[in-house]
């Protein structure tokens, strides 16, 4: 999605999220038997849609206004990027069964990281989960409340949530969200963020350019969020200063850049423990 006043880009979808490979001599090839494929310099298929024509001369591949880039044969949709999010909804981009938003690694890796947007296959409720390889927790809804006292119904057969043009979040599962900045106006997106926090962005006016602004969150105090400080490190908050992690004596980072995400260190191994500071 381009900025058109900054000229800056912003990612909404891609195809070979957790197979990233030299851009040199990258190809972007649609097959005569219809199937759309990314291969790289040695014509390896990296990726591809696995869809099958009954005639090329049919197939047609469109990148719409809304952004869903469709794989068309007479007219007849054989794929959509609409059908297959990374971390981002669009307007009228439906989540569905089986399908997630889940947070990049960091502002400048797209892979796929710890915190997830999903229907759960036992109640159906759309929950926002972090899972990395030694803890997993659930903090959207909050836990501590019953599905009932948040306005949310189980069991609900056809899931389905999805972001309108006017910025209503809607969920099969009764929960119903409105930005701040609601009503028609607007290019809008919704996005899981590598903090763990997902945000609705309005693309409005600022001094004398437009810029994605927030809109809307989930979680109001960033360091409820799970995780957000990583293992061995307790997180705080306070007023003036914001959220602030804490590292356990005797540990370090890995990565500076990646303060969120990477785990600390002691003597050159990995400690698989866990602090998550919870409101008073």
């Amino acid at each position: 999605m381009d900025q058109p006043t900054t000229g800056v880009p912003t990612v909404v979808w891609m195809a070979n999220r957790d197979a990233p490979i030299n851009g040199k001599y990258l190809k972007f090839i649609l097959f005569e038997d219809g199937n759309l494929a990314l291969t790289d310099a040695e014509q390896y298929i990296i990726w591809s849609t696995h869809t099958k024509s009954t005639s090329s001369i049919s197939l047609q591949l469109q990148l719409h206004d809304t952004y869903n880039l469709i794989l068309f044969e007479r007219e007849q949709s054989l794929w959509q990027s609409f059908d297959y999010p990374i971390d981002t909804l669009l307007p009228d981009q439906p989540l569905t069964t089986n399908r997630q938003l889940v947070s990049s690694r960091s502002s400048t890796s797209y892979a796929s990281c710890f915190y997830k947007l999903f229907f759960d296959d036992y109640d159906s409720i759309l929950r926002l989960h972090y899972e990395d390889p030694v803890s997993t927790r659930v903090f959207w809804h909050d836990p501590r409340f019953l599905h009932w006292e948040v306005g949310r119904y189980q069991y609900v057969y056809n899931r389905r949530a999805s972001l309108n043009s006017d910025g209503e979040f809607k969920s099969s599962d009764g929960l119903e969200i409105f930005s701040f900045d609601y009503g028609i106006g607007p290019q809008r997106m919704m996005k899981i963020e590598i903090d763990g926090n997902l945000r609705v962005y309005g693309f409005i006016e600022h001094q004398t350019r437009k810029e994605w602004k927030v809109q809307w969150q989930v979680v109001s105090r960033s360091y409820r969020v799970h995780g957000i400080c990583g293992p061995n490190s307790l997180c705080t908050y306070s007023h003036d200063a914001g959220r602030r992690c804490i590292y356990l004596h005797g540990y370090k980072m890995v990565n500076s850049e990646d303060v969120d995400l990477i785990p600390l260190v002691l003597m050159g191994k990995i400690k698989n423990r866990f602090f998550n500071l919870e409101e008073n």
